[in-house]
């Protein structure tokens, strides 16, 4: 249990990389990421055929969309260490903290609908994902001088939004041409 003003532990931080706990984690993802893609091949009714990777558009898709998740969960979990060790927020607060991204994902998303007949769906990614990117280089620059208004919210906003387009748009790339059937 965490009480206020306690500093926290971090044994991550300081087991490294070289730790046989973390190298045996990442050896058992790699087992079974193998596991799943040999299964995967050899299902009559796969979770994920892998057949649909092929097409390169497609693929393209399904990569961005990993390495944008992956980013936004990165930025979430040192988000939450800064709002409650630099800013001092209990979870509670620093849960709520979250919420301007919220607003952000859906206004992000509800703007394709509108601009996807417009403009070219590549055209849309690109904006969608650079405005994503500006969000989470500008979340790298709170120090522990910065406020929440100051250091965080703009950012937050602006990577929400652009992760909010970027995602509606490569589902819409991803999924296209597939039959029901193949789903």
């Amino acid at each position: 249990m965490l009480i206020a003003g306690t500093p926290r532990r971090h044994p991550a931080a300081d087991a490294g990389w070289s730790d046989s706990l973390t190298m045996a984690a990442l050896a058992g993802a790699i087992v079974f990421i193998t596991a799943f893609v040999l299964i995967e091949v050899r299902a009559r009714q796969p979770l994920m055929p892998l057949w649909i990777l092929k097409d390169r558009v497609r693929g393209a898709s399904y990569g961005m969309m990993l390495l944008l998740n992956a980013s936004l969960f990165g930025a979430f979990f040192f988000l939450t260490e800064f709002f409650q060790d630099v800013l001092k927020y209990s979870p509670l607060l620093a849960g709520l903290a979250f919420l301007p991204a919220s607003i952000g994902f859906v206004a992000g998303a509800a703007i394709v609908p509108r601009l996807v007949d417009r403009l070219s769906v590549r055209l849309l990614a690109i904006a969608g994902t650079l405005t994503a990117a500006a969000g989470l280089t500008w979340l790298t620059q709170p120090g522990p001088g910065s406020s929440y208004v100051t250091g965080v919210l703009g950012p937050i906003i602006l990577m929400s939004v652009g992760t909010g387009l970027t995602l509606v748009v490569l589902t819409i790339t991803a999924t296209e041409g597939i039959s029901i059937r193949e789903l």
